[in-house]
Parts: structure tokens; sequence; C-alpha cells
């Protein structure tokens, strides 16, 4: 299910421009201004400069103790993040990180990325990045807020890694400057009447908010008898514009609040796509692995010795055993809808012919070879020689999570 939540983690790789740096493939790329990044970068930043809601700015700092210096271009206060467009120039790039506001903690290079288009970028002007800040709660309390950028980084453009030893210099401080009229103004509200079930269980929508900054999704799940706490996957789009879900809060009674990127052009028509509901269980699944007939060896598990879990219209199948653990293919059937194990690591017991338990381990998820997804557990470090030596080893899987995957796509804002 092509589910994306709320982030990706960074890896960088940047060059310089005017002295002579060139822009490397790895997430860097050349645009014509500082703005040009801005709105291919970051969701809404257009229709935010046509609300007048982007804040141009004038302040530049030299970097202590390097030539290279920043100048903060524009800053536009979503609900979203707080987003501080900046501009570095000199001999070589930097980029903020390790940012520290008088309102929470922002991210620079570290951290989640929210961005689909690179992760800085080149003009005649310099190096363009953006600083992740938190947003700013109403009601105000000052007309300026406090920045404080700990640590920069200089980018290094022949190796994938962030920065070479000893080019970590700061801190850079600044005010920028913040009013009401500066922030999101209220949304505009659409009543929906959509509901689906698939399999039993149902969705349903019944109210849209559009501002701005961001786009917020009021409905419920209902699930069947022994499920609980619902999530939802999905997506909207705006025209032809897909938006990610960047939030999710559960209310009483399956009702939720799912928070979406905001469009760059409104109005729009708007729709929902749909993938699926993922939701926690009751259920204790257990079996016997044959832990002595491997040997100690390292082996994919064979047909006639594969070891079956199974769990709503899928299964855990045990299909790797090394001498410290195992792992188990997630399987499911090629229909929808469909709920099988969830892409998640179940809570896991492992129980030796006396008893001993193991619960705390190394555990993994996703890709576990021969081009198979599933989860992995790494118990034989914590457990004693003796049940290492077992001939049979119980499994336990904990109220593992399970997912309903389905795909349709409804029609929310008509043109």
């Amino acid at each position: 299910m092509r589910r994306k939540l709320l982030w990706l983690v960074m890896v960088l790789l940047l060059a310089g421009c005017t002295s002579g740096y060139e822009p490397g493939s790895y997430g860097s790329r050349r645009v014509g201004s500082p703005v040009e990044y801005a709105r291919a970068a970051i969701p809404g930043w257009v229709r935010a400069e046509q609300e007048g809601l982007v804040v141009p700015l004038d302040g530049a700092f030299d970097i202590p103790g390097t030539g290279a210096r920043i100048k903060l271009e524009a800053v536009w206060y979503s609900p979203l993040h707080t987003y501080l467009l900046y501009t570095t120039a000199g001999d070589r790039p930097f980029m903020a990180t390790f940012i520290r506001t008088g309102w929470g903690t922002g991210m620079g290079d570290w951290g989640p990325n929210p961005y689909h288009h690179g992760y800085g970028a080149f003009s005649g002007e310099g190096f363009h990045q953006v600083m992740l800040l938190p947003p700013v709660e109403r009601p105000l309390s000052a007309d300026t807020l406090a920045v404080e950028v700990e640590k920069w980084y200089a980018m290094t453009p022949d190796k994938r890694s962030l920065a070479e030893p000893g080019t970590h210099v700061g801190p850079v401080a600044f005010e920028l400057p913040v009013r009401e009229e500066y922030l999101d103004p209220a949304p505009e509200q659409f009543a929906l009447d959509r509901e689906g079930t698939w399999l039993g269980r149902t969705l349903r929508v019944d109210r849209l908010e559009v501002s701005v900054g961001q786009a917020r999704l009021h409905g419920s799940i209902a699930l069947l008898p022994g499920e609980h706490e619902p999530g939802l996957g999905a997506e909207l789009v705006f025209g032809d514009s897909v938006r990610e879900m960047v939030g999710y809060v559960r209310g009483p009674n399956g009702s939720f609040v799912a928070t979406f990127e905001p469009p760059d052009g409104w109005p729009a028509p708007v729709s929902l796509k749909l993938y699926g509901i993922q939701f926690k269980t009751e259920e204790v699944l257990e079996a016997v692995i044959p832990w002595g007939q491997f040997g100690g060896q390292e082996a994919v598990v064979k047909p006639a010795d594969l070891l079956v879990m199974p769990f709503y219209d899928g299964a855990y199948r045990l299909h790797r055993v090394d001498p410290r653990g195992v792992s188990f293919e997630i399987m499911r059937p090629d229909r929808l809808p469909r709920v099988t194990p969830a892409n998640a690591i179940p809570a896991a017991e492992f129980i030796g012919p006396d008893g001993e338990t193991v619960t705390d381990m190394q555990r993994g998820g996703g890709h576990i070879g021969e081009g198979k997804d599933g989860v992995s557990y790494q118990f034989a470090d914590e457990a004693s020689p003796a049940m290492r030596a077992a001939d049979e080893i119980t499994v336990r899987f904990i109220h593992p999570p399970a997912l309903l995957e389905f795909a349709e796509t409804w029609s929310l804002v008509a043109p």
C-alpha cells in the first residue's frame, strides 16, 4: 500500500555554485532564484504568496569563522511549520542545523524532511534551503521571535557525507517579525456526506477545512469487535496536485481529524484517494519453531518446513533462521479489499521449553531477503545457552496490527 506518513529521513549531499562547486546529482539542483526553490519545494507557498502571507526579510549575517554569509529571504507562518527561506553564499555552501527558537526546536539538515523537490538548490546568488521551525500559536505574545542556529554544517560535494570534520561552526542569532496578519486566516468549511464499507469496516467523512496553510478532513471509522485505534491511509488531490497526510488525531468513538498539505491553487476540485485502514487487534498468534532441526545454521526455510501463522486474509510465514533469530514473511492474497498483517513489527515473545521467555530483542521490518517483505527478530543474544540449544522454541505475536487495504477515489468538492 502506498501510504506515506508524515515525513522522510534526510540523507544529504549538496554542492556549492559561485565558488566553483557544481551541484551534485544527489539532492541538489539549479534554480533561477531562492523563491523559485521555495515555490517548488514547499506545498502551499505559491498560494501563501498570493494571499500576502509570505513575509520578505532583509537580515544578513556572517557565519563565524568562515567566509560564508547568510541572507534571510522570507518567512511563512504556516499552521504546519514556520518556513524560513535563506541563502548562504561564499567559499562553500553551509546548511543550518541545531536550531533553537523561543517557542520550540527547529530542524535544518537533520530530521524529517517534508520537501519533494530535493534538499536545497543553487542559483547565482548561492545555496538555498529552508529552516523548518515550529508553528506559531495564537495569541501572539510579542512582535518578534528569537531564533538561534547553534551550528552550521559545510556541505561536502565529493562524497555522501554531510560535512567534513571541523566544519561545524556557529552560532548565529536573529529575530523574525511576526504579526497577527501574517498568520493563517480562518479556513473555508465544506460539509461532506460520504461513506464506504469494506469487509465490515466503515469509513465516513463529514467535513473538509481548507486554509492557506493546511487542509483538514474530519470523519470517523467503525471497526469490528476486538479491533481498535484505526488509522487512515489517504491523500487529498487538489486539481492535479496530490497532497500527503502529515497529521492524524484520533478522537472518541472512532472519530478523527486528518491534516494534509495545502493546495497551491485555490479554488480547485478536491478528491480523496483512499488506500486503507490500519488498526490494532487483540489477537495473540502462537506457533512452535523447530529450532533444533536447523542445527544453529543459517537457512532459508524450505516449503516442506514452513511454519505459518494465519492472520485475517494473510499470514506470517517463517522465512529464515540463523543462529541469533528468525524472520517471517508477510503473506498477502492477490486481491482487494483484503485484511492482512500491517507493515509494522508486532510485539513478540520467544519461549524456551523450560518457560524461559525473551521479550527484549532486536527487531526489524521491511525487506528480509529474496525479494520478500516481513519482520525479523534477533533473540538469541538475550537467551540462555539452554534455550539456544533447544529443539523447539515457541513464538507468540502479541496483538499484531492489521491492515485493511482497498483502493477508491472519492470526489469531495466539485469545481
